[in-house]
């Protein structure tokens, strides 16, 4: 699968001008690439289910519907940029950042593709790429998001004092972002300036008491500074269930889209229950019927379906799906209900 995917995306994007190593990537500034002259036919021959290969197909045709259109260089970058997201979810991250690396190329201002493959490329270890192209992506738009990664990046990169001006410059419209707090304590942890982490953890736990991270380095912090019984009571207090569940973490909608196109039975699960929200009962049905697909064990999401059938008024395969949800569970209670609502819609007919 890996050979013939990586096959179709080199001749799919053109990608004869991303021949030189990544080494010289840091250095070079990327070049504007044109589109391949043909469209070659995609043969997904590998062990994907076929809903999978569905999504795979259905972006390929948008590229070739935009390309054989006459769309402009913006459209067609857009284009790929949805195969690019979908290589992405699959952790396919050779072909992401190449399709990433076409999309910039086709319209250099959409942050949207740097953003994206910033974190392809911090995944994958190459730390100073990630920084360029969350650099990029800043400089196209101000985001929070965007700003909290360039710090991460270059922690991670070690690059400590980089780091912190970013956390600081960060903080000083967001006061209370608890990861860029999060991040600055443990760049201070690092220089040994154990009191200055405790006090920006304190910040965090002002307003998520219950973090589970944040109580364990800061019960670490207790111990490095000589009050072992606050840190014990911090370190033992973790164990509780309540805090177990709980941690700090930064809504991300980009990241958010790719980890959606990924078919599982929780992110579609997920995106069914929105549709249904929308009153968009097929969209629902089409992605509860992946989600079932990815688990035919789970009652919820079965049930779900046959509530979108229901809701769009198919009653006999609602009812298929609820006879499907009481063989796993006789007792489901939802189910009855329901099952019990059909049967008295068609005796009224």
């Amino acid at each position: 699968m890996k050979v013939l995917l990586t096959m179709t995306v080199c001749a799919l994007l053109g990608l004869l001008a991303y021949g030189i190593s990544l080494q010289q990537q840091q250095s070079v500034k990327p070049l504007a690439v044109q589109p391949p002259p043909s469209f070659p036919e995609f043969n997904l021959d590998n062990d994907y289910d076929p809903p999978v290969k569905q999504q795979f197909i259905e972006r390929l045709d948008y590229i070739g519907l935009i390309r054989n259109t006459g769309g402009n260089p913006a459209q067609l970058a857009w284009a790929y940029g949805q195969l690019c997201r979908l290589f992405h979810a699959y952790q396919q991250m050779d072909e992401a950042r190449d399709c990433y690396l076409n999309a910039i190329h086709l319209d250099p201002t959409e942050e949207e593709w740097s953003y994206l493959l910033a974190h392809v490329y911090l995944t994958t270890g190459f730390n100073d790429l990630a920084i360029d192209y969350f650099s990029r992506a800043l400089a196209n738009n101000q985001s929070i998001q965007t700003q909290y990664w360039l710090a991460h990046a270059h922690q991670v990169n070690q690059d400590h004092d980089m780091a912190e001006a970013q956390y600081m410059e960060l903080l000083s419209y967001e006061p209370d972002h608890a990861m860029s707090l999060y991040g600055l304590a443990k760049i201070k942890q690092q220089n040994n300036d154990f009191k200055a982490a405790i006090k920006l953890l304190n910040k965090v736990l002002k307003t998520q008491p219950q973090a589970h991270q944040v109580n364990y380095l800061q019960g670490q912090l207790y111990r490095k500074i000589g009050d072992i019984e606050k840190s014990r009571t911090l370190l033992s207090s973790i164990a509780d269930d309540r805090f177990a569940k709980v941690s700090i973490s930064l809504y991300d909608p980009y990241m958010q889209h790719v980890s959606d196109l990924r078919i599982s039975a929780q992110s579609q699960a997920r995106m069914g229950r929105k549709a249904v929200a929308q009153k968009n009962y097929q969209e629902a049905i089409r992605y509860f019927k992946n989600a079932v697909a990815a688990n035919e064990t789970r009652t919820d999401t079965r049930y779900n379906l046959a509530m979108a059938w229901f809701l769009s008024g198919q009653l006999q395969l609602a009812q298929e799906q609820l006879t499907a949800v009481l063989k796993l569970d006789a007792e489901h209670e939802k189910a009855i209900q329901l099952q019990n609502r059909i049967q008295k819609r068609l005796n009224a007919k």
